[in-house]
């Protein structure tokens, strides 16, 4: 098994959340997150608060986890970035990682 950890753009949830369900994935994490990558060092966004210009440190995302089967990472990940393709830079970020052992307590 395999859990796929993509960070998206909080507005673009519904094309990956459906993008998710046509692959076959079953379950679905959504997670609320704020984070710094390569959009923040190139953005020039500016936020006035109390007269003061400042740049906004973190940036919305959401977070969304699926575990799928090794044989279903391929389908998983032609359908995520078939959305992103054409997106702007901070889009979708995706880590595949190996999951050893799943348990389900009753």
């Amino acid at each position: 098994m395999l859990k796929i950890e993509l960070y998206i753009r909080p507005n673009s949830l519904p094309a990956f959340h459906a993008a998710l369900v046509e692959a076959g994935v079953k379950g679905v994490t959504v997670w609320q997150t704020k984070g710094i990558g390569h959009e923040y060092h190139e953005s020039d966004e500016r936020e006035v608060v109390r007269g003061s210009v400042i740049k906004e440190i973190y940036i919305d995302r959401i977070r969304l986890d699926a575990i799928v089967e090794d044989s279903e990472k391929d389908i998983v990940i032609k359908a995520l970035t078939t959305v992103a393709e054409g997106g702007d830079l901070g889009t979708l970020k995706i880590f595949v990682t190996a999951v050893l052992d799943a348990i389900r307590v009753p």
